[in-house]
This record gives C-alpha cells, structure tokens and sequence, in this order.
C-alpha cells in the first residue's frame, strides 16, 4: 500500500493554520462552495481551541478518514498531527485491509475469551471456588477447609 505524507496527498488540499491551532471539533463532511474554483468537492472544517477554523478540502473517502485520525487527536497540536501523518493514497485498498485487520482480530478476541473463561473455571474449580453473582458485583465464595 502507498502511502504519502498528509501535505503532499493529491486527494486532499490543507490550508496552513495561523499560531499555535490545537484540534478541538471537526465537523462532517460538507458541500465544498468552492468546488469550481479549488476542484475538490467536498471538504470539512477543523475548528480549532482558539476558535480558528480551518478547512480541508479533498475527495469524500479521504476527508472520512482524516475525520477519524482527527477525532483521534483532539486537543493535540494541528501541525505536530499532520506533520507525523501518513496518508494512503488508495483508500479502498486501505478501507479493505483495515477491515479484513479488525475482523482477524475480533475472531483473536473471540478465542482468547473463550479460553480465558475455560482457564477461569478451572483455576475456580480448583480452588473450590464458586462464583455468586449480583446486580452490582461478582463475589467470590471459598469453601471453608475446617
């Protein structure tokens, strides 16, 4: 998969921030008025904690995903985020793998709580333990060896 640094992605066009701009809300992807004149579509807007507001303009699928890095890095530094940011350049390539990623690993998760409450009743058992469950906690009950 190739990927660019943010500022050089040819599906998004960023306008530098003025001072220090510290991500505080990002609004959803939007009509871009000025599509004749920029070429992009659609944009969003980055409004920033000292009530700056900057947009980006880009290609839908791009500006969704820089919605989800963005949500990601409120309250930090604008210019210390994209300045790290790696951007794919084919987001459907990039939208498939991290799906075909999440679904490897909810299946990971699965088996490894499957085995964890198998391993659980056994120490318990073990232990002569037995779980009593409450509304509002698990208490554990021992059998009393005397």
């Amino acid at each position: 998969m190739t990927v660019r640094k943010i500022r050089s992605c040819p599906s998004i066009h960023i306008n530098k921030p003025k001072g220090d701009f510290k991500i505080h809300k990002i609004s959803e992807v939007l009509y871009n008025l000025n599509f004749q004149h920029r070429g992009f579509e659609n944009h969003i807007l980055i409004h920033g904690t000292n009530g700056q507001v900057l947009s980006i303009e880009g290609h839908r699928n791009s500006l969704n995903l820089l919605r989800e890095i963005f949500d990601l890095n409120k309250g930090k530094s604008f210019e210390l985020t994209t300045n790290s940011m790696l951007f794919p350049l084919d987001i459907a390539q990039f939208t498939k793998t991290r799906n075909q990623i999440l679904a490897d690993y909810e299946g990971l998760y699965k088996t490894v709580s499957k085995n964890q409450k198998i391993i659980d009743s056994m120490v318990l058992k073990l232990y002569g333990i037995s779980k009593i469950y409450s509304n509002s906690s698990t208490h554990l009950q021992g059998s009393n060896p005397s």
